[in-house]
């Protein structure tokens, strides 16, 4: 993973999806199961020392509100993985609560804190040996796909994972590659989701464009 490992700065056509049932507000009706489309962002610096951030933002419109879904992500880039030490996120979505939850993560003593909301923080003890987040897990997949260490076919894995307020195994899988259009690209692409049920991001899908260096062209995220 070290030598994969670069950066990548993508500008995005963005589809949140939420599976709430639909919500009367103020008289007006609000289709919360329909796709927001809107536009966001994707950065990942890898810095001089081997450690990373990287950034996720996303706005979208539903109907008459927006979703907003902000993320950062820091860590550590190791041989042959990386551990997120630090990440928050944040989701705003018209007439529903802002949904938010950070962890950091202390590899010496091997605890994680979680803090989600304005509820007491709480400590997990940490048996892995490394800890993901879902953008450190883009990244991870990227530098797999591009060193052959992952294979492109279908296939599927587990990844340990920081969610809303504990740790626990999330499934990565692998599909079939398929033709992937956008306004910069026009190809094929290796489609994967990341099944997080974090109880405020249910999945990431991403589509690693082959002849851009794998890059992580299209982003489709599921909230709860």
């Amino acid at each position: 993973v070290d030598g994969h490992i670069g950066g990548f700065d993508i500008k995005y056509n963005v589809s949140v999806i939420s599976d709430k049932p639909p919500a009367s507000v103020f008289g007006k009706q609000i289709d919360k199961q329909s796709h927001a489309d809107g536009s966001g962002s994707l950065s990942f610096r890898r810095r001089s020392n081997n450690t990373f951030v990287a950034n996720l933002q996303a706005v979208a419109s539903i109907g008459f509100g927006k979703a907003k879904l902000y993320t950062t992500s820091e860590g550590e880039i190791r041989e042959k993985t990386l551990a997120t030490k630090k990440f928050n996120y944040a989701i705003d979505i018209t007439a529903m609560p802002q949904k938010s939850a950070s962890f950091t993560v202390n590899y010496d003593s091997k605890q994680a804190v979680f803090t989600k909301g304005s509820a007491p923080s709480q400590t997990r003890d940490l048996s892995q040996d490394t800890l993901f987040d879902f953008i450190s897990v883009i990244a991870y997949l990227q530098s797999g796909f591009q060193g052959n260490a992952i294979p492109k076919s279908p296939n599927r894995f587990e990844l340990p994972l920081g969610k809303t307020d504990t740790i626990a195994n999330a499934t990565i899988s692998v599909a079939s590659i398929e033709t992937l259009q956008t306004a910069d690209y026009s190809g094929v692409a290796i489609p994967v989701n990341i099944a997080i049920n974090s109880k405020n991001i249910k999945s990431v899908r991403i589509w690693f464009a082959q002849d851009a260096n794998y890059q992580p062209l299209k982003i489709e995220i599921v909230v709860d």
